[in-house]
């Protein structure tokens, strides 16, 4: 597989990371997964990056894992997890832009998103116990507490697959669309985003990650542990504001 396989744009503060194997449905592997990593080492450094989008080329989003090479030569599952957990602590706002299939690993993969974008016709669902899968890339952590755990049981069971219209009704999308405008709504969510305030971002997730599971008292102690509160935009932002 070439390079090729993952498209990357920067575009005024947004980067663009389009899965780009449509002949498989953007299944995922090893090698893609590489390429994802290198990307987001690269963009840990880029202060004028402030929101990833991770989309799929082609006629979806991503049918899962390429089961063809399960288990073969040069792939590396604990990778793989290494690198789903990397976009889910990226400091960046994380968007995923789902269109069609979107099944087990490429569910996995999403619920990396810190926001997620969905058709109303696309197909989100998960298949692990079809065929006798262990999730490995965070499912059992991220899904339930997505969709609370009864959802989550009742997928993880049942193989459920969830339009984009259901999937927002549980929360699991944050957002739903008709298929003819989801990328330009989807661009209007991110623009919203790339419009505010990438320090305010950035601390908004380091909170919610630092005190996740934490009794309240905990997190609102740390909350106060600050050096001031006023981003380094604060003053251009108010100045913007009256003029």
């Amino acid at each position: 597989m070439s390079e090729q396989c993952l498209l990357r744009e920067d575009k005024n503060g947004v980067c663009y990371l389009t899965l780009n194997r449509p002949e498989k449905l953007n299944a995922l592997d090893s090698v893609l997964f590489r390429e994802i990593e290198k990307n987001l080492l690269e963009l840990e450094g880029r202060d004028d990056i402030h929101v990833i989008v991770l989309r799929g080329a082609g006629r979806c989003f991503c049918a899962g894992h390429d089961v063809e090479v399960l288990g073969a030569e040069g792939q590396d599952e604990l990778l793989n997890t290494r690198v789903v957990t990397h976009l889910a602590d990226m400091k960046q706002a994380v968007v995923v832009v789902v269109h069609s299939h979107c099944y087990t690993g490429g569910l996995e993969l999403a619920l990396a998103g810190d926001i997620i974008i969905a058709g109303e016709n696309a197909k989100i669902g998960d298949t692990h116990s079809k065929f006798a899968l262990r999730a490995i890339w965070g499912l059992h952590q991220r899904l339930p507490r997505r969709v609370g755990v009864s959802h989550a049981k009742d997928m993880f069971f049942t193989n459920r697959v969830f339009s984009g219209k259901a999937a927002a009704e549980i929360g699991l999308a944050d957002y739903c669309f008709p298929d003819d405008q989801l990328w330009e709504k989807a661009e209007e969510v991110i623009q919203k985003i790339n419009g505010n305030s990438p320090y305010s971002i950035q601390f908004m997730k380091k909170m919610i990650r630092e005190t996740d599971g934490q009794n309240m008292s905990v997190g609102l102690e740390k909350e106060t542990q600050l050096d001031g509160f006023l981003g380094p935009d604060f003053e251009e932002r108010i100045k913007a504001l009256k003029k």
